[in-house]
């Protein structure tokens, strides 16, 4: 060897690269060089980390790809625990990269602000949407409320029904409309059984025997003026009693009370007289124990007498 060249090249004094690394990533971040082969940084924004060397393989993984030649990004934690976003470049000619660096909280500053703004959209939405549509359905609403409230009064206060006013052409009108043809409907059926409840008391007390109607289960439930007079009890006192207790039967000769199965039918009894010598003991009003010593209707006994039966 005849000689040797050598150099030095201070890299504390301003040159070529203080004008990348001079530069700031953002407002936290920054720029260094680092050659691959040596593991050294070459320069950065931070001048304490100039010829600083990186960790040993296996500590960094993010660095230990850039070492290997991948350029690209990744999130990973500093020598100092700030979580940063790096991005790498090779410079082929030098054997070197470039790396930027910012930490995630500045980095995903925008994303993380635009998430908020989109919840607190989202909020003020959803309060709107709903108090837009509890106020529609409350206007939809508001006749079928006033009309639950004024059936609730008539039916409080006994008054009868009346037809509800259709003051809209939509389904609330279709459902008053409705509601007054059920009502209208229930008005003639009732008109009609007051009709023929009424035409069944004229025929009841136009009837010259005696009858007495009861319900299923043998409770009175009619009688005409001749029942009243042979049993002893005025209809008002009657009703819902037994059948039995009303209208009571007993062996005119051995004094035994007797069966009302022949002569009363499961709904009503009318004034035909059994074969056998029965008679009725009037328990009512008339206050009757026993008709054969003393009896308030002797005309009716002299004519079942002459039936067949003692009254």
């Amino acid at each position: 060897m005849i000689g040797g060249l050598g150099g030095v090249v201070n890299l504390g004094t301003p040159g070529f690269l203080d004008k990348i690394t001079e530069s700031t990533h953002g407002t936290t971040g920054g720029y260094l060089i680092v050659a691959r082969e040596h593991r050294l940084i070459i320069t950065a924004t931070d001048k304490s980390r100039i010829m600083e060397t990186l960790p040993p393989a296996g500590v960094n993984w993010l660095v230990d790809r850039f070492i290997q030649g991948y350029e690209g990004s990744g999130v990973v934690v500093n020598p100092r625990g700030v979580e940063v976003l790096s991005s790498a470049k090779g410079v082929p000619a030098a054997g070197w990269y470039l790396a930027a660096f910012m930490p995630t909280a500045e980095a995903f500053a925008p994303i993380r602000a635009m998430q908020e703004r989109m919840l607190l959209s989202t909020i003020l939405l959803t309060l709107l949407a709903g108090s837009l549509t509890w106020w529609m359905l409350r206007r939809q609403l508001a006749p079928v409320v006033a009309t639950a409230q004024t059936l609730a009064a008539q039916s409080a206060a006994g008054l009868p029904l009346q037809p509800l006013p259709i003051t809209r052409q939509d389904e609330v009108g279709e459902l008053f409309g409705g509601f007054n043809r059920l009502l209208l409907t229930l008005g003639q059926r009732e008109d009609a059984l007051k009709e023929s409840e009424e035409n069944l008391a004229v025929t009841l007390h136009s009837i010259g025997d005696a009858v007495i109607a009861t319900d299923t289960v043998g409770r009175v439930t009619r009688m005409n003026p001749m029942a009243e007079r042979l049993c002893g009890w005025m209809l008002a006192d009657a009703l819902g009693r037994p059948l039995s207790e009303v209208f009571r039967l007993f062996n005119a000769d051995t004094r035994e009370p007797g069966s009302q199965s022949g002569a009363i039918g499961p709904r009503a009894w009318s004034g035909g007289w059994p074969r056998q010598p029965y008679g009725i003991a009037g328990q009512g009003r008339a206050g009757v124990p026993d008709c054969r010593q003393r009896c308030p209707y002797p005309q009716c006994c002299r004519r079942n007498r002459r039936r067949g039966a003692g009254v």
